[in-house]
């Protein structure tokens, strides 16, 4: 039975906690790092890896899903492990809305509403934009 105040929740729901967690920091860091630097570059790959971020997210829902499924009474704490990935998958979120301004505020390029192309198409736009200046 669920007891949020005095059991644990067991391995296999945290599992996907750590690598998430260490993926979203990493872009932070990332982020705030381009931010410092007005580095387009870093920028872009922040924006890439939103996407293995998101994957990770998905996957680990998926995981949570078959394991409340598989025993009721893991809701309770894998509900608590959804709401503490998805907060991480929202960092993410943030620092590639953060890389997006970075790359508009030094290429002059709005690359918001371009999220569904992939990022050789972005590469190419960022060094357009630096032959253009040339």
């Amino acid at each position: 039975m669920y007891d949020g105040v005095n059991s644990q929740p067991s391995a296999k729901l945290l599992r996907d906690v750590r690598p998430i967690a260490e993926l979203a920091s990493g872009m932070l860091r990332d982020c705030l790092d381009a931010l410092a630097r007005l580095d387009v570059e870093k920028a872009l790959s922040i924006i890439h890896n939103d996407d293995e971020l998101d994957q990770e997210f998905q996957a680990a829902l998926r995981r949570l899903i078959t394991y409340m499924m598989e025993d009721p009474r893991t809701i309770g704490h894998a509900i608590n492990v959804v709401f503490i990935i998805k907060a991480l998958e929202r960092i993410g979120d943030h620092c590639t809305n953060v890389a997006e301004h970075i790359v508009y505020l030094v290429e002059g390029k709005n690359i918001q509403q371009r999220r569904n192309i992939d990022m050789s198409t972005i590469l190419t736009l960022a060094q357009d934009s630096e032959e253009a200046e040339e």
